[in-house]
């Protein structure tokens, strides 16, 4: 956005007026979240509704998850349904330079595009998952996994990640913004 911009400045000023209501709180999944908030605003702004901000971390329920599986070689999983922001074609493509020489596996789980399914359609160490799917079969992979890769152009809190962390998976993430 442009600091400049009319909608911009509408919806700032829609905003401060909700906030300032009093039974309106925010209540953002983490301080990086709330940082934004904060450089969103002027600092004047902020201030005056600061006290209306609270971090309020998400839980993940750790009921049994069951035992994970000891695969024959090592088995990744990437969950996602933002192809494209979550860098998919990045993963296919780093992971098919790699079970080019390394024997390794690929549960791919996201709205693939078809011509990277097809691109891909040769490499039998990737196995494509349409989203969404079921969440006990996520569960399924999620055990058959060795680990979680998650590489992400934009997010403010991987939910997927903790998650991915209940099977007591490693995770493979990018260094960037409330990861």
């Amino acid at each position: 956005y442009r600091q400049g911009d009319a909608g911009v400045q509408a919806i700032k000023r829609k905003t401060i007026d909700l906030i300032e209501k009093s039974n309106c709180k925010i209540l953002p999944w983490s301080n990086a979240c709330r940082e934004s908030f904060k450089n969103f605003f002027s600092q004047p702004t902020f201030q005056a509704v600061e006290d209306k901000i609270e971090v309020v971390y998400p839980a993940m329920h750790f009921e049994d998850r069951g035992k994970r599986e000891s695969p024959v070689v090592p088995a990744f999983i990437y969950v996602s349904r933002d192809f494209y922001w979550k860098c998919g074609r990045e993963t296919l493509a780093a992971f098919d330079a790699v079970s080019k020489k390394y024997d390794a596996k690929l549960y791919f789980v996201s709205n693939t595009p078809p011509e990277f399914k097809a691109k891909y359609a040769s490499n039998k160490t990737i196995e494509f998952f349409e989203s969404p799917i079921p969440r006990e079969q996520v569960f399924e992979l999620y055990r058959k996994s060795t680990a979680f890769v998650f590489p992400t152009l934009v997010d403010v809190f991987g939910l997927v990640l903790l998650e991915a962390m209940s099977f007591e998976l490693p995770a493979i993430a990018s260094n960037m913004f409330a990861i």
